[in-house]
């Protein structure tokens, strides 16, 4: 998957039963800039795993 820019990018399930029942992930392209215009913070009712468990989203 190629991504053309820096931000939050939310990548969903092509397969539409996945997708009803939320499956989804969102992936961050890393940038020392943060751009409000871009990039809005992940869900607050976001399923952390991995480095970002434990972590709070920002507000909005």
């Amino acid at each position: 998957m190629a991504l053309d820019n820096v931000g939050m990018w939310n990548i969903r399930s092509e397969n539409w039963s996945r997708r009803y029942l939320g499956q989804q992930f969102y992936l961050r392209v890393y940038s020392p800039a943060n751009s409000w215009r871009d990039e809005l913070p992940i869900p607050k009712n976001a399923i952390l795993c991995g480095k970002a468990r434990g972590h709070r989203t920002r507000p909005l």
